[in-house]
């Protein structure tokens, strides 16, 4: 007989085994709890605006600034509100804190929350004042709730500059703050130099406005700035031709026969009054002693200049004012003329294998010395390189020259059906010295066209009696062509009569040619064929050949019901 044994439970168990399920329970619930609560407290609030216009609720940044071990206010993070003004910071640390609401329109002025205005809301690191906002406490895993700020509305004051003369415009620098905040209260805001300034995101009030010339002693203005207008001032500087600080530019163009056109660059600025206001003559000078008769804007340089430096003073002035002149950069000149030599690694081959051609080029300088610079590889349609209706008819690429004067480059894979291949060396302007530029003799090339396939497509495979048929003509070459090398017309055939045609030289950019069939007056079948006839001369006024032989399609069965 087997032996079996029971277990009976007794209610103290029962009662022991419950308590400790529950106390292991809430020991497991309260881990994660106390895990989760760390470091992901929540701020949260809104920021309104006095303005009526949206742009100005539109996409407020609330910044949030913590307060350090030591004493400092650090940035610590950054949202943007919704465009009811909502914002919700979260997964910040716990600790003592200060939002500051920085406007992204020029409509409204900074703010920190439960202080005043700012002139510089920018989220850098900083030591707040007691006016920098109310403090508050965030604690761990909680959420502070109900911070609110609204924004005053700003105003914007544009400054235009004229001398004691009443000459405008003139160019000017002004710096400003507002009257309240006293002397040391704020740092001055700066604006650029410019003939007109624009001061936006003004609080409304008044405004110090300091500012001066070029150069110059500095002076001072008010200004009263009124919420949501804008406000015209016009500030006197004196009345005094200045230099900016900049040397006037020059600008050379070198020429094949070594006589370089130098000149100098007037639309960039150089006084505080705009060109069309002042006079401007020219001196030019070599090696620091004046060129004789070399007073115009522009210099043509000559033998005598070769290995020296040259210079233009250039002086502005203007009735009743004193003249001011400055000096530019020195530059050189070419110091040799050039040579360049082209050859082809060989001059005959099939459409889409021209890539097994490589093209040289030699550039010798006269002086024997080294050149620098890049050439210019080029072949197409002679006249298409001044044109942009025809950029894509006509091959160009560039190649830099190394140490030995030499660029190569291997020709384009579909390179169009050319005559020959072009050449032209650029030289590296450098104002330590450069040589002339100068163009190869042009090396003739043979392109031989390919088998091409045409394909038909009818719109319709049946169509009644008198009905004009619609087809689709493409023509193709293995390994792709582009439409422009396609150069012929397009006959299609009925039966061996002809129902249509396409002239028009150059195919469409889509490569597809579709036509308009003859009607059709008799019931029956038709095999329609398609014609691809390759031009045996140049076309169009760009002479343009066809790299696509003659080819016919296969036939499509078309039924007149």
């Amino acid at each position: 007989m087997a032996a079996s044994a029971t277990f009976r439970r007794s209610r103290t168990t029962s009662v022991v085994l419950v308590a400790v399920a529950l106390v292991a329970g809430l020991l497991l619930a309260a881990q994660p709890a106390s895990a989760a609560s760390k470091g992901r407290s929540t701020i949260s609030g809104k920021v309104s605006t006095a303005s009526a216009d949206k742009r100005a609720r539109d996409g407020v940044t609330v910044v949030a600034y913590r307060r350090s071990a030591s004493n400092r206010w650090v940035r610590q993070k950054s949202v943007r509100t919704t465009r009811s003004g909502a914002f919700t910071i979260k997964r910040v640390p716990a600790g003592t804190y200060r939002l500051l609401a920085r406007s992204n329109s020029w409509k409204a002025v900074d703010r920190w929350f439960g202080g005043g205005t700012m002139w510089d809301g920018g989220p850098r690191g900083r030591t707040l004042t007691t006016a920098g906002g109310k403090s508050f406490k965030v604690k761990a895993g909680k959420t502070s709730k109900r911070h609110h700020t609204k924004l005053a509305v700003a105003g914007e004051v544009r400054v235009t500059f004229v001398d004691d003369r009443g000459v405008k415009p003139v160019m000017g620098t002004v710096v400003f703050r507002r009257h309240a905040d006293r002397e040391g209260d704020w740092r001055w805001r700066s604006n650029p130099r410019d003939d007109t300034t624009r001061l936006r995101a003004l609080e409304p009030g008044r405004h110090i406005l300091e500012y001066w010339g070029a150069a110059g002693p500095a002076r001072r203005s008010y200004v009263v700035v009124k919420a949501d207008a804008r406000t015209s001032v016009t500030l006197q500087v004196p009345a005094i031709i200045r230099t900016l600080g900049v040397a006037p530019s020059l600008r050379v163009l070198p020429t094949a026969w070594g006589a370089d056109k130098i000149t100098v660059d007037r639309s960039s600025r150089t006084f505080n009054y705009p060109n069309d206001k002042l006079s401007f003559t020219y001196q030019w000078y070599r090696s620091g002693v004046a060129i004789a008769g070399a007073t115009g804007p522009e210099y043509v340089s000559s033998a005598a200049d070769r290995s020296q430096r040259l210079w233009v003073r250039m002086t502005a002035s203007r009735p009743g004012y004193a003249p001011v002149s400055v000096e530019s950069k020195s530059t050189a000149v070419s110091r040799s003329t050039t040579t360049t030599a082209l050859t082809l690694s060989k001059s005959t081959a099939r459409f889409g294998e021209t890539d097994t051609i490589i093209a040289t080029a030699k550039v010798t300088a006269a002086d024997g010395g080294p050149v620098a610079g890049e050439v210019r590889f080029s072949a197409g349609p002679p006249g298409c390189a001044a044109e942009s209706t025809c950029s894509n008819l006509r091959w160009t690429a560039y190649a830099d020259v190394n140490d030995s004067g030499v660029a190569t480059l291997r020709l384009p894979r579909r390179l169009s059906v050319v005559k020959q291949i072009e050449a032209s060396f650029w030289p590296l302007v450098h104002p330590t010295g450069f040589v002339s530029p100068s163009t190869a003799r042009a090396v003739p090339i043979t392109v031989v066209p390919r088998a091409s396939r045409t394909k038909v497509s009818l719109q319709s495979k049946s169509v009644r009696r008198g009905a004009r048929p619609k087809v689709t003509v493409r023509v193709t070459v293995p390994g792709g062509i582009s439409p422009h090398q396609i150069v012929g017309s397009i006959v299609v055939t009925a039966n061996g009569k002809k129902v249509g045609s396409w002239k028009r030289s150059t195919f469409p950019p889509t490569n597809k040619v579709k036509i308009t069939l003859k009607r059709f007056s008799r019931k029956g079948a038709y095999k329609i064929r398609a014609h691809f006839v390759a031009a045996s001369t140049p076309q169009t006024r760009h002479q343009l050949l066809s790299a696509a032989k003659p080819s016919t399609s296969k036939p499509v069965k078309l039924r007149v019901r």
